[in-house]
């Protein structure tokens, strides 16, 4: 009879084991959409915040003297930064990308009701490199859009994280199109 209950305890614990994963693996990959970027922050061989000029998923256009329309620039080029089109960067350290990681992730609190225009001139981004692999977060601080690298899903930056996100680019000194229009 000593038996059964060690094989009772050890198929208890198997199933607590079991359970504990599922949640996790469930509460990390579709529960709470944003541990896979968490994830891929904290993973990234580097981490930086970029100003840049106009890219080419601006609703915005261009034209030159002649009248012609000015073919505008990717933000990445081959998979990696377009570094011609960068203005102002910071690469951050662990410590400032735990904080990147907190404004990204901070579940907000709707306090206000923000207009979004149907401009998108995205002047600002997060770039997360990992090997030889460049995925992006693009902001446009003017409309409150943004944009992602088709590797970043179920992201969701809304009213205060706003907020967060120009207080960081700000606190790290970026000028270039610094402007927060609610």
């Amino acid at each position: 009879m000593p038996a059964q209950p060690q094989c009772s305890n050890v198929r208890r614990k198997s199933m607590k084991t079991n359970f504990v994963i599922f949640f996790i693996f469930f509460f990390t990959e579709w529960g709470y959409g944003q541990s896979s970027l968490t994830q891929k922050l904290i993973q990234a061989d580097s981490v930086l915040l970029v100003s840049h000029e106009m890219t080419s998923r601006s609703t915005n256009s261009m034209v030159d003297s002649a009248g012609h329309t000015v073919i505008l620039p990717d933000l990445t080029i081959g998979g990696a930064l377009n570094t011609k089109i960068v203005i102002e960067e910071k690469v951050l350290t662990v410590k400032e990308i735990g904080a990147l990681v907190k404004a990204l992730t901070y579940t907000y609190k709707p306090s206000r009701i923000i207009s979004q225009s149907g401009c998108f001139d995205p002047h600002h981004a997060i770039i997360i490199v990992k090997g030889k692999k460049t995925s992006f977060i693009e902001l446009c601080f003017h409309c409150l859009g943004f944009e992602t690298s088709k590797d970043i899903i179920n992201l969701e930056i809304k009213e205060d994280k706003w907020e967060k996100l120009y207080k960081l680019f700000k606190d790290y000194g970026f000028k270039h199109e610094m402007f927060l229009e609610p």
